[in-house]
């Protein structure tokens, strides 16, 4: 499961000042602010992943289509319903879509290939992943 970016972890600082931390030990160090400016800078938002990778998230409140730049999507469907159009799928393409709305609003998935699950309801999240032979499949 996926973590919210957060600092180093403590037992890789070299020094300990207020504010200054390192990502692996024997590196500079940099204050923390400085390294958090720079890496999130790079997404809009970003999970990191228990194997370290980072992953962008998208936030959307209205029907959008989506990209080989999406991974994370969530859905606030507070306003109406949304519907997400996945792409062509390509073997090994994978997406997590969670609807965070709370008024009973839906997330229909559409696309041009076979879609398992196409409705998420509030708080409902899956991840799909697209395989030649089985299309669009919830994970």
């Amino acid at each position: 499961m996926a973590d919210i970016l957060q600092p180093p972890p403590r037992e890789n600082a070299l020094v300990d000042p207020p504010g200054v931390t390192t990502v692996l030990p024997g590196k500079p160090t940099i204050p923390w602010t400085e390294w958090f400016d720079l890496i999130w800078g790079m997404f809009t938002s970003v999970f990191v992943t228990s194997g370290g990778r980072i992953k962008a998230v998208l936030v959307i409140n209205s029907d959008t289509t989506l990209t080989e730049d999406n991974h994370v999507v969530l859905c606030d469907t507070d306003g109406g319903a949304i519907t997400v159009t996945l792409p062509t799928g390509i073997d090994g393409t994978e997406y997590e879509i969670k609807n965070v709305g709370s008024s009973g609003n839906d997330v229909t998935l559409t696309g041009p290939d076979t879609i398992e699950e196409t409705t998420l309801y509030d708080g409902e999240a899956l991840q799909y992943v697209f395989s030649s032979t089985e299309n669009w499949r919830a994970k």
